[in-house]
């Protein structure tokens, strides 16, 4: 067999990288040192190879399916036993091997780390059984050695890349579908609600349903989880209540039935809600709530907003507790139900809004519209919030009892 110059070995090696690679818009660790190890059989010839990547706990492991591992290494003598060899940028030759890393059938080897951020994440192993290193060699090995780190950085650069791409892809179809649940609440009698979802966390909902003439029911929702599970919490909360609201069950019934149910998803995924069942022909409210949501009560004849903190969110515990009450409401009464983003947005000075300024404006507010209250509500929070920012969705309903 003709013998080809190191030079040209090397060229073929990582001409053959570059040929597998090309149109790979992504590439595993695994799969680029299997790449690695496919195209080193080029350049070794009738030397032996094997190539190391480090995991996850930053332990080299073989990589790239390299089959000479145990025939280069010396028995008993793991990659980790090279130690600060690896951490150095240079390949390394030794044509004196005294077998203490390398089995000593081989006479002669190089050691080729690949850094990225001059730490190693790879490093390739050749031995030569016969005759040594060359300078040649060696300097072939250093150009091969640089085309592959380089090779591997704009791997890496490519996957971050990816990886933002998909994930903005992903937010962006969240977001629609937070969007995409809202109903046309016109047939609900002096209801309010307003949102400001410019923060672009995609966790609120506003959800509202009418299973009868006289009967409403409406939930502000706040899921936290990540952006894939929180899409699919959404659309999950409202298949959820819009089949209860076709049910006789009461609010805390419902909750009930969503706190069991998350809690057996294997999902991470948790939802603060206030739930309120309406019944305006009987003058009857059910209210129930989990998490971080916040319900406020104002009873016209007593002139009076009150405050309710509910318990844990849903899906986190089988026994977390729903708090519910039930309330005859009068003529002039209000309901208002928010998330955590209104409540909790920064002041200029650094505190929260808190509850007892939002209590405070219905009780001054009263006499407006359910839709002109909510609207006085957001607004106020945006004017006295920070920089007039968002960092969390706000969503509110309001309705008033005609």
């Amino acid at each position: 067999m003709k013998s080809h110059k190191p030079s040209e070995r090397a060229l073929k090696a990582a001409s053959h990288f570059r040929k597998e690679s090309a149109g790979t818009l992504t590439l595993s660790g695994e799969d680029f040192a299997a790449l690695v190890s496919d195209s080193l059989r080029f350049f070794a010839g009738d030397d032996e190879y094997a190539v190391f990547a480090r995991d996850e706990t930053g332990v080299f492991v073989p990589g790239g399916g390299s089959q000479a591992t145990d025939s280069i290494l010396a028995k008993g003598v793991s990659i980790a036993a090279w130690g600060e060899r690896l951490i150095g940028e240079k390949p390394m030759a030794e044509n004196r091997n005294d077998g203490s890393l390398v089995a000593k059938e081989w006479r002669s080897w190089m050691l080729l780390p690949l850094p990225v951020r001059k730490q190693a994440l790879l490093a390739i192993v050749v031995a030569r059984r016969d005759g040594k290193f060359g300078e040649a060699d060696i300097e072939a090995a250093r150009l091969l050695r640089d085309y592959f780190a380089a090779a591997l950085k704009d791997v890496r650069s490519r996957n971050r890349k990816a990886a933002r791409l998909a994930q903005e892809e992903r937010h962006r179809s969240l977001l629609r579908t937070q969007s995409s649940l809202e109903r046309d609440a016109g047939g609900i009698p002096d209801f309010g609600r307003r949102f400001d979802w410019a923060a672009g966390t995609g966790s609120d909902a506003s959800l509202v349903y009418r299973p009868g003439d006289s009967a409403f029911l409406s939930a502000v929702c706040d899921v936290t989880a990540d952006d894939q599970e929180r899409q699919s919490g959404l659309v999950y909360l409202d298949t959820w209540f819009a089949i209860l609201a076709q049910t006789s069950l009461d609010a805390k019934g419902m909750l009930r039935r969503l706190n069991s149910d998350m809690v057996r998803r294997k999902a991470e995924c948790y939802a603060s809600v206030a739930l309120f069942r309406l019944d305006l022909k009987a003058r009857k409210a059910e209210v129930a709530g989990c998490g971080s949501v916040t319900v406020f009560h104002f009873r016209h004849a007593e002139m009076k907003t009150s405050t309710h903190s509910f318990g844990a969110a849903a899906g986190i515990s089988a026994e977390s507790g729903i708090v519910s009450f039930a309330a005859a409401v009068e003529t002039g009464d209000i309901l208002c139900a928010c998330t955590d983003g209104l409540t909790d947005a920064r002041k200029k000075g650094g505190d929260f809004v808190g509850h007892s300024a939002v209590a405070e404006l219905i009780s001054r507010h009263y006499f407006l519209s359910a839709k002109d209250l909510a609207a006085k509500i957001l607004d106020s929070v945006a004017e006295a919030a920070h920089g007039e920012t968002n960092t969390d969705d706000r969503t509110l309903h309001v309705h008033k009892i005609g």
